[in-house]
């Protein structure tokens, strides 16, 4: 018997076989897509140590093109249908029956099942030689004319990690940096902001920093990737024994925009064409929004050991709560059964 353990967005994080209390694998996930693997740890026997890291390669879609080891050299690659019939390959790139290494999240970054042949996307599971969902949609005709269809049959440019989503918009982003204004921030600011290829108008990133001096960045982050009503602290400091309050404030102000994204989305329902709506909160619509929170390697040691920029401890730090904010994340649907 396999045992499954998850996080909040039904993300296997761990697998232990029969009665055993110790992993037969690990997963770790990244924070650009509900579905981006990093890599997993295994121990091929089925028992004891972990003593196997693959790492994933993923393409702009998600599916899953390779997988490496530590030293970077490709161990097996991975080539699919329209609709993600797999074959595995060689790194050679010649035919293998199946993977010898057992890795199951392939298609768009959906779990295998190798009896039903099917790939599990959460709510959902979708046939690749069918190329449809087997259960009808929860939400009924909302997508569409066919309540078994996947992604409007457009699976090379569309994905849907819950199997409820559709793609009448798309995923928005809503990236909270926490640290030092400096290079770790600026660069956060233009990956996270400007196009975002899930959203049909290009729309659906938006940005916002939790620093001291954030007015010195501000006018990097594009006026329609702003979250609206954000905190900025200007050319004021961020005191460390503040940062707990300060980040309840910053989920407050992103699951309030989250829920006006998605009452835009409820009230209006398009079929995905580009000149349907403009970029911006007022205009913005989303299947799903995603909250991220990345924090720099200052903010990180504040938040897990109560250290300090300077060294010391900050009085109150850590906490359970603090222990938890960097590299959390919150997935809220926005559909509606």
């Amino acid at each position: 018997v396999r045992h499954y353990y998850y996080t909040s967005a039904w993300q296997v994080l761990e697998e232990r076989l029969d009665a055993a209390t110790t992993a037969e694998r690990q997963f770790v996930w990244g924070l650009r897509y509900i579905d981006d693997q990093v890599l997993r740890d295994r121990a091929p026997s089925g028992s004891g140590p972990l003593s196997e890291r693959l790492y994933a390669l993923q393409d702009a879609n998600w599916n899953m093109d390779a997988i490496v080891n530590a030293s970077g050299s490709v161990q097996e690659r991975y080539s699919y249908t329209a609709y993600g019939v797999p074959t595995v390959l060689t790194p050679a790139f010649a035919p293998r029956t199946s993977s010898i290494f057992d890795w199951l999240y392939l298609y768009q970054g959906g779990r295998l099942d190798l009896t039903s042949a099917l790939y599990h996307f959460r709510y959902r599971d979708l046939s690749p030689t069918l190329g449809r969902w087997l259960q009808q949609d929860p939400w009924g005709y909302v997508d569409g004319l066919s309540l078994c269809q996947y992604v409007q049959s457009n699976p090379t440019n569309r994905t849907d990690a819950f199997g409820l989503q559709g793609d009448v918009t798309g995923n928005c982003n809503i990236s909270i940096f926490a640290g030092h204004i400096g290079p770790d921030a600026t660069d956060f600011i233009r990956d996270n902001s400007g196009w975002n290829d899930s959203i049909v108008t290009g729309c659906g990133n938006y940005v916002g920093l939790v620093s001291c001096f954030t007015g010195m960045v501000q006018d990097l982050i594009p006026a329609d990737n702003k979250i609206p009503d954000f905190p900025d602290w200007g050319m004021a400091p961020l005191k460390a024994e503040n940062v707990i309050r300060s980040m309840r404030i910053v989920f407050e102000k992103a699951r309030a925009f989250a829920a006006t994204l998605c009452k835009n989305r409820e009230q209006f329902c398009d079929d995905g064409t580009r000149d349907r709506y403009e970029c911006g909160d007022k205009n913005q619509r989303c299947d799903a929004v995603t909250i991220t929170i990345t924090c720099d390697a200052d903010m990180r040691r504040l938040m897990e050991a109560g250290i300090g920029p300077n060294g010391n401890p900050v009085r109150g730090l850590p906490t359970a709560e603090s222990k938890r904010i960097c590299g959390s994340f919150e997935v809220r649907g926005c559909k509606k059964p």
